[in-house]
């Protein structure tokens, strides 16, 4: 059971590296171990991707007997907790994410909202919906902002061979440099 647990462990460690497991496991099997289990060789663990974020569920460990693969499920539970966002203050929707809004906490991995933004946040974030001050934060309280806003006055260049000619425009879509859009001129 101690190579069990140690695969078990470093499988969970692998798939969901911002999981913070603290002290050992309770590992138990599911159902009772078969009689010639003292010739089954073990080989790997499998962990179903919706039990990374649950402090107890179950696993499958797969051994090998003969020529024959068997899988034997076996049950966890364990002290984890996660690193996540935590609003400082409330958020206005339409707000450009600052660093100073939000705080690095970590919590037990049961009360983890579903769609929690977990690791890192990615930059140019704004907001969608309101966040209230003290809520985690989930993937669909925000949009990432574009390199370009729409109704933004910007200079662009329309090239023919070798002539250029520059104009003012407002695009009608949010863009990032290099996508493609309509855009009106002040003519």
């Amino acid at each position: 059971l101690g190579a069990i647990e140690s695969a078990f462990l470093q499988k969970f460690s692998e798939l969901s590296p911002e999981v913070v497991i603290e002290g050992k496991p309770i590992i138990s099997v599911k159902a009772s171990l078969p009689n010639d289990f003292e010739h089954y060789i073990f080989d790997s663990v499998s962990i179903a991707e919706n039990m990374l974020r649950k402090g107890n569920g179950s696993f499958v460990a797969n051994f090998t007997v003969g020529n024959k693969r068997k899988k034997i499920y076996f049950y966890y539970e364990m002290q984890a907790k996660m690193a996540v966002f935590k609003a400082k203050r409330n958020l206005q929707s339409g707000k450009i994410l600052q660093d100073d809004d939000f705080e690095r906490v970590f919590i037990d991995i049961d009360s983890l909202p579903s769609k929690a933004i977990v690791g890192a946040l990615s930059p140019n974030l704004i907001v969608k919906n309101y966040v209230k001050e003290g809520q985690i934060f989930s993937e669909y309280f925000f949009d990432t902002r574009k390199d370009v806003m729409k109704k933004e006055s910007i200079k662009a260049f329309l090239s023919e061979g070798s002539l250029v000619i520059e104009l003012h425009v407002t695009p009608l879509d949010d863009a990032n440099i290099g996508d493609i859009v309509k855009v009106k001129t002040e003519q």
